[in-house]
């Protein structure tokens, strides 16, 4: 789950309403593209961004506003959403109930302004259920202005079809069509407007080896949302300081790995200091359930372990499972570089296994 939505749970358990903003579509170029989220708190503090700018400042104005109206004490029906129509040249900014003659074309960002109260918590939580048993679904949120009012419902849908949430009969339907993909999307049936968020685990780097690479490629994996565990032998290699994202494993011996909950989530990358030690990760990650298998170093020591796994039975499919040379080919050379090429092997590995 991103970490916008933990932060949502977090809020809602501290009795804090918020307005959770979502770039819904997109025409032109624009800092950020569909599907960015950000949270607007009661204290007029942002969480994430949609880009900055004039449309972030703009739709954080309307959220402030909103929080407003609505302070403590306040007994009224809960806020309707907004959906903002912003002309990134800063030239308009009109809500959803105002005309957006004066726009330009192709510089367009529509902004659904949602406001999240305690009701919604169950939506959320679920979500966080289906994400720690590491089970895929979808947060739905259901748009209609057919009566000219914005309303919205909201719910989870998990991959087994199970929903929890607010859907009446007539959209329950159309929101699990609209449920699926591997990114924030919207669509439009029968005059509905749906908008689905995937939940899905980000998956967890297990990098054994602790060296330069190794760290560079920790820092970048934490970035693009993966969990990361590094396992050494020597304890100065898997510091806090070195690995201050990480969870940090010292080894007896990298012939004494410790149980792992390996699932095909998991990402094991090999970067030890040395053959051997290679040979005898690879030996072990080719034994668990890891949904990428990669191992740093040329053709020829692919090659040399091969033979070697293979005089001991390990059969030609299981080998083809490995990643070797790791990372993507953009000639990289200094260990920030490789780090990039492979975490972006690893983003296009978490896509492909995300999408099965």
């Amino acid at each position: 789950m991103a970490d916008i939505e933990r932060e949502v749970i977090r809020l809602l358990k501290n009795g804090q309403n918020l307005v959770l903003a979502a770039v819904m579509a997109v025409e032109g170029v624009s800092p950020r593209s569909a599907g960015a989220k950000m949270i607007i708190r009661q204290d007029g503090s942002i969480f994430a961004t949609i880009g900055g700018g004039q449309a972030e400042a703009a739709v954080t104005e309307a959220a402030r506003g909103l929080h407003a109206a609505c302070q403590a004490g306040y007994e009224g029906p809960p806020p309707q959403p907004r959906i903002l129509y912003l002309d990134l040249t800063g030239k308009s900014a009109a809500s959803s109930t105002d005309s957006d003659d004066g726009m330009n074309c192709g510089e367009r960002t529509d902004v659904l302004l949602d406001w999240v109260t305690a009701r919604d918590l169950p939506v959320y939580e679920a979500a966080q259920s289906a994400l720690d048993q590491q089970k895929k679904g979808w947060i739905v949120t259901a748009l209609d202005q057919r009566s000219g009012t914005l309303t919205r419902q909201l719910g989870f849908i998990g991959k087994d079809g199970e929903v929890t949430g607010f859907f009446d009969e007539e959209v329950l339907f159309r929101a699990k069509n609209a449920a699926g993909g591997n990114q924030m999307h919207t669509e439009e049936v029968d005059g509905l407007r749906f908008l689905s968020t995937p939940i899905h685990t980000a998956g967890w780097v297990c990098l054994l080896g602790g060296g330069h690479v190794a760290r560079e490629i920790a820092k970048i994996a934490h970035m693009t949302d993966f969990g990361t565990v590094v396992l050494d032998d020597r304890a100065e290699f898997v510091s806090a300081a070195r690995f201050p994202e990480s969870r940090r494993v010292v080894l007896e011996s990298f012939e004494q790995i410790p149980e792992l909950p390996v699932n095909e989530n998991w990402y094991v990358v090999i970067v030890t200091r040395g053959h051997i030690h290679d040979q005898t990760c690879l030996r072990w990650a080719l034994g668990t359930k890891a949904g990428y298998i990669g191992m740093i170093g040329s053709r020829r020591k692919r090659e040399a372990l091969y033979r070697n796994l293979r005089n001991e039975g390990v059969t030609q499919a299981v080998l083809d499972k490995l990643h070797s040379p790791i990372g993507l080919d953009i000639q990289s050379e200094t260990p920030p570089e490789i780090a990039v090429s492979v975490v972006a092997e690893l983003i296009l590995a978490r896509a492909r296994n995300n999408a099965e």
